[in-house]
């Protein structure tokens, strides 16, 4: 794919474990795709604010990046998931995403014993990204969903949905009622009405 809108740059800064927190077993979807994706949804809307809904958000990495980087464009961050481990991931995480959350965190983690150089690296990034974040307010929202069984009720209207589906030996569909080939039509449709 012939990226459009994102450069070929060092996002280092923001790597699962540096300032956003890893969780075992929950993958990361790459952070210049994410905002490529994230850019030329934007477009297409043409809206100056939009709301973005992942309805399978495992650690929330993709919300979190965006949140992160295009406070700017963002009216509002939803995410979902059916496991409540992934639920409770995806809010510390994207709780990154306010000033003040992003200092809390890098404050929590200089108190704790770690080397000069991975204290250069956190404060390098936390920095970098402080100098981008925004003074308007983002509607953040976490909660537990099964999208293979309901379509959520959200706050308001969703312009982009994004989703990196569960695939491969890290993650799995937590099904108990749906066939394998429906999974995807049985997403899509749950997410038509929104």
């Amino acid at each position: 794919m012939e990226y459009k809108y994102i450069e070929n740059d060092d996002f280092s800064f923001l790597a699962s474990g540096n300032v956003i927190k890893h969780f075992s077993g929950m993958p990361c979807f790459p952070v210049r795709l994410s905002l490529e994706l994230f850019e030329r949804a934007y477009h297409l809307l043409g809206k100056d604010k939009i709301t973005m809904y992942d309805p399978c958000c495992g650690n929330g990495f993709s919300l979190t990046v965006v949140g992160m980087i295009e406070q700017s464009k963002l009216l509002a961050l939803y995410g979902s998931d059916v496991d409540s481990r992934c639920v409770e991931a995806a809010a510390c995480n994207l709780a990154l995403t306010e000033r003040e959350g992003l200092i809390k965190s890098r404050d929590t983690l200089l108190r704790n014993n770690i080397t000069d150089s991975r204290r250069e690296q956190l404060c390098y990034s936390v920095e970098r990204l402080l100098t981008g974040f925004t003074d308007g307010s983002i509607d953040r929202l976490v909660f537990h969903n099964d999208i293979l069984a309901a379509s959520p009720e959200l706050p308001c209207p969703i312009d982009y949905v994004f989703t990196d589906i569960p695939y491969g030996n890290l993650t799995n569909w937590q099904v108990n009622s749906v066939e394998s080939p429906d999974i995807i039509n049985r997403l899509l449709d749950n997410l038509s009405s929104i």
